[in-house]
């Protein structure tokens, strides 16, 4: 079975109001991908609150990322952004494949938040990177999102292909989505340090503080998922 592949477009969003006809017309656009089956899902996200970025970096505002059926789709996209005048920067568009053990989701009826993870990961350690993904994060957030029941989807993205890229923006190499409930925010460093019990002897602490050696997190946002 082929790899399932993702478009995702980073840029910086005009200042436009939620009526704001561009935003129907994206929708009308993805919608019209979809039924001529060039797209399988697309989902369209706002910045709302930083989190963490690195000080003094340019930052961008919004994600455009879409499941692929036909690649081809990627130069209607790059058009339909080039006549509607959306955005005001394209910051980079890549190719993205699903980190493996790192796509969980379950429907839950409360309100979530959604966070959006741009990590750095160093090309030497990209390898024990994805392992650690596959063979800790990954398990332990899939537990997390069946048992504990306050974060509704994980999704781990990393970088297949760069098609483009601002050199004047920060680059990346991992996308991560999360959703969670409020109770996430508290619970999260508790539930995760006894669930990483089962894969590994390390601690939160240590675990965490090597991932902080080999990745740098340019931006983790609160964001508004459109659709």
């Amino acid at each position: 079975m082929a790899e399932i592949e993702y478009y995702a477009r980073t840029f910086v969003l005009k200042d436009k109001k939620k009526s704001d006809p561009t935003f129907k017309k994206l929708y009308d656009f993805l919608e019209e991908q979809k039924k001529q089956e060039k797209i399988a899902t697309y989902h369209f996200y706002t910045k709302k609150i930083t989190v963490e970025a690195e000080k003094e970096q340019k930052n961008w505002n919004a994600l455009l990322l879409l499941e692929l059926k036909q690649r081809t789709v990627i130069a209607e996209i790059v058009d339909f952004f080039a006549n509607t005048r959306m955005e005001e920067v394209c910051v980079k568009e890549e190719i993205l494949h699903i980190t493996p053990r790192s796509n969980s989701k379950n429907m839950l009826s409360k309100k979530q938040i959604q966070l959006i993870e741009f990590v750095q990961v160093m090309p030497q350690h990209i390898k024990q990177f994805k392992s650690m993904m596959t063979e800790q994060n990954g398990p332990v957030m899939e537990d997390i999102i069946f048992n504990k029941k306050w974060c509704g989807e994980f999704l781990g993205l990393e970088t297949a292909e760069s098609l483009s890229h601002n050199q004047e923006y920060p680059d990346w190499n991992q996308i991560h989505l999360i959703r969670i409930t409020p109770m996430g925010i508290f619970s999260y460093k508790k539930d995760f340090g006894e669930a990483l019990k089962k894969y590994t002897e390390a601690s939160f602490q240590q675990h965490f503080s090597y991932l902080k050696k080999i990745r740098k997190m340019e931006l983790k946002i609160i964001a508004k998922k459109w659709w």
